[in-house]
């Protein structure tokens, strides 16, 4: 009856054990917002641009006026706790009873928001404002420049208190940029371009150059254009121009390249990249094997060299 007992607990044991070692995610997708309750105290440029990053923080306080000289983007999906999304800039500082006891001044050329429900409190922020992501507030905070809203959505959620001002203006823009220099192309494809590159003549370009930042078109989704063509009055497509980039790595999420042809190495690190209608005329690394299952070649593209995945990655 003993040796019976053993092997009933034994078997019970091993399905146990079974059960445990069943497998399981082991890596929280990208997309998932981050789960971060730690703030950032700053009082540099060089902390702030660190803790505005995706790998940031959600709270951003302020302990003295920090002048920056160069755009920034706050970038990432953040959670206050298990789920409420949100990120805070706090231009003050308080006391033990959380009474305000200073405010400060934020001064940036261009400040891009990305992050959902970014909020900027109790100070006042010198430059412009890029806002591309929706549920952005202001509260108690002077705006000394423009607002600028990259998307219709953007526009309509945002929100600001009785006590906030902006000096300069409040509108919708387009976020494109129509490019015929290499100096303008880099610049427009840079984490502080634009979401649409259109170009108006063939380039060539002789450094390698990266597709960087997250852009969000006018419906809210991440999207990144490169128009290799132009368009008649009629939005018919005229023109079709050839770039020429030894070595171009796309770093930006839902990218696209369209209409046209493109001359040299293309090292893909994100997902979704389309060609549509364009020829490459060279080879197609991806870095990531998401990257290279989220592809998509419609049936008027083609690449002439190798489309395969590379271990070998190096963004310069």
């Amino acid at each position: 009856m003993k040796s019976k007992t053993i092997l009933l607990t034994s078997a019970i044991l091993s399905i146990l054990l079974v059960g445990c070692n069943m497998k399981v995610p082991t890596q929280i997708p990208k997309t998932t917002p981050k789960v971060i309750t730690a703030t950032s105290m700053v009082s540099t440029a060089n902390e702030f641009e660190k803790a505005i990053s995706s790998n940031g923080t959600w709270i951003i306080n302020l302990k003295k006026n920090i002048t920056s000289d160069k755009n920034l983007v706050v970038n990432g999906e953040f959670k206050k706790d298990k789920s409420v999304i949100g990120r805070n800039i706090n231009l003050y500082s308080q006391d033990k009873n959380k009474s305000i006891t200073a405010k400060f001044i934020l001064t940036v050329p261009k400040l891009t928001i990305n992050s959902p429900k970014t909020s900027m409190e109790h100070g006042t922020f010198k430059g412009d404002l890029y806002v591309s992501s929706s549920h952005f507030q202001l509260i108690d905070t002077t705006v000394k420049g423009n607002v600028y809203f990259t998307t219709t959505e953007a526009k309509n959620t945002c929100k600001m208190d009785a006590k906030s001002k902006v000096t300069g203006k409040k509108e919708l823009v387009t976020t494109s940029n129509r490019v015929n220099t290499a100096i303008a192309f880099e610049k427009a494809i840079s984490k502080n371009g634009t979401q649409i590159i259109n170009m108006e003549k063939s380039l060539t370009i002789n450094k390698n150059l990266v597709v960087d930042g997250e852009f969000r078109n006018d419906k809210a989704l991440l999207e990144r254009k490169i128009n290799l063509y132009s368009l008649d009055k009629a939005k018919n497509i005229g023109d079709r121009f050839t770039l020429a980039v030894p070595k171009l790595t796309i770093k930006s999420t839902q990218t696209s390249m369209e209409h046209g042809t493109f001359k040299g190495d293309l090292y893909i690190s994100a997902n979704n990249f389309q060609l549509i209608d364009t020829k490459v005329d060279g080879n197609v690394y991806f870095t990531s094997q998401e990257a290279k299952n989220t592809c998509k070649m419609d049936a008027n593209s083609k690449v002439t060299g190798k489309q395969q995945l590379t271990k070998q990655y190096d963004a310069q």
